[in-house]
């Protein structure tokens, strides 16, 4: 299972609706809305817990 780092919904990697790479991770995403909000200001999101 993959967190989606915007909203923290857990989701399956191949049920994702969209992934984005950022900093050598790949991150999933449970809608278009949260990958645009992720987009926006990945470095927000994309560091979480490091």
């Amino acid at each position: 299972m993959a967190t989606d780092p915007v909203c923290g919904m857990q989701i399956k990697p191949e049920d994702a609706v969209a992934s984005e790479q950022h900093d050598g991770t790949t991150f999933y995403f449970c809608s278009e809305a949260c990958h645009q909000t992720f987009l926006k200001d990945p470095h927000r999101y994309g560091h979480q817990g490091h």
